[in-house]
């Protein structure tokens, strides 16, 4: 009997191999579980080695086929978020393939950069997609890049003066606040009753708190600080009643 060796074939599960057409029709394959024959093609099941026998009783020809587990690759995070100047590295999990046979790409490098160990560094407001590549499959990540600076309020004086029982309306104007909201608090004083006692006494009520103005009500003559904070901003404002 003539033995001979058409191919060593190397192929990832649920590939599907030809092979030849001739007079040697009688095909086994040593092990079906991991490679069978369907309608003359070599039909890959799982991983692992088997070897396909072709023979007409005289000659006899084998394909060894090595079958490999399909490349696949998952991410654990397809959105980000972060603030201009911080940077975060994509984490992935790749399977029947190296890490170092991925490639990153940004889609706008002046809002997110992406280095070759998927680094991302973000750029200035905007977004920008990354995509991840390993052979043929692709994964895109959506990068949101949000300006740091920090709120600024204008239009406000160091002091303000009110008398007893009326209102006052104190405007200002916002930048760069985003989601923060403004908060007011404080007006109250401490008097002095007697030696080592104190009262503590609200000279302006905080009525009303808005993104472009605070209102107060003048209570009890005297001074008084409020404070208006939006985010980790702070800003003191002195309040006389008459």
């Amino acid at each position: 009997m003539i033995d001979n060796t058409d191919s060593n074939v190397r192929a990832t599960v649920g590939d599907t191999v030809a092979i030849k057409e001739d007079r040697l029709e009688e095909v086994t394959s040593s092990d079906p579980s991991i490679a069978s024959l369907e309608n003359g093609k070599i039909v890959c099941h799982k991983a692992g080695r088997t070897n396909i026998t072709r023979t007409d009783g005289t000659y006899v020809s084998h394909y060894f086929v090595l079958v490999s587990d399909k490349t696949s690759l998952s991410l654990s995070k397809t959105e980000y978020a972060l603030e201009k100047g911080k940077n975060t590295t994509i984490k992935s999990k790749v399977t029947n393939a190296s890490a170092s046979e991925m490639s990153y790409s940004s889609s706008n490098k002046t809002v997110a950069t992406v280095n070759s160990n998927g680094k991302i560094l973000a750029k200035q407001k905007g977004m920008a997609t990354i995509t991840v590549k390993l052979g043929s499959i692709l994964e895109k990540v959506t990068v949101t890049v949000k300006d740091n600076s920090l709120p600024k309020t204008s239009g406000l004086k160091e002091s303000y003066s009110v008398s007893s029982g009326k209102e006052l309306k104190i405007a200002y104007t916002m930048k760069d606040a985003g989601d923060s909201k403004v908060v007011a608090t404080g007006g109250k004083s401490k008097f002095k009753v007697c030696e080592g006692l104190y009262e503590e006494i609200e000279v302006a009520l905080i009525i009303k708190v808005t993104d472009g103005y605070v209102t107060i009500k003048g209570m009890e003559k005297g001074k008084a600080t409020i404070t208006i904070r939006v985010g980790p901003v702070t800003k003191k404002i002195t309040i006389t009643v008459k």
